[in-house]
């Protein structure tokens, strides 16, 4: 699970989303317990593999298993903080901003590990947008004096 539905569900819980973007196209098995699940609880998610998903690199290996939904038979998986803040850090909508900024808040993210990843991303695009929306992310977090000194170093 990635984005919204991983912010909501594994880091805060005030993020509302319409849907549940998936890194990857699961079993036959994940989709019927899907239609399962909308039809005994009369909620028709959006539950689709994303089309396009920029993330750093080797994010995968730091995948966070989310052990308190109480799910017996399903394994939720979720980017690591950093990672997810660099996903969407590369969206760059207003409510990812606000998401990475209470993210931050509940527990600080490390600006040497975004510094780290922010290098490791690859991104569809053009590489001089994603290093400014990083920017606004990093004079968000920690402030424009700290912004202005990781600019120059990039």
């Amino acid at each position: 699970m990635r984005g919204g539905a991983a912010l909501s569900i594994a880091y805060r819980n005030s993020y509302a989303t319409r849907d549940i973007d998936l890194w990857n196209n699961p079993s036959p098995v994940f989709w019927e317990a899907c239609q399962r699940a909308r039809a005994r609880l009369q909620l028709d998610v959006p539950v689709s593999p994303a089309g396009v998903a920029q993330a750093p690199h080797d994010f995968e290996s730091r995948l966070l298993r989310v052990a308190h939904l109480g799910l017996k038979r399903l394994t939720v998986w979720v980017p690591e903080r950093h990672d997810l803040a660099l996903m969407k850090t590369v969206r760059g909508a207003a409510n990812d901003l606000d998401a990475i900024r209470e993210m931050h808040e509940e527990a600080p993210l490390a600006l040497e590990i975004l510094i780290a990843r922010f290098h490791e991303t690859d991104v569809i695009g053009s590489r001089g947008m994603f290093r400014l929306a990083f920017l606004e992310v990093v004079a968000l977090l920690f402030g424009e004096p700290v912004a202005q000194q990781v600019a120059a170093s990039l």
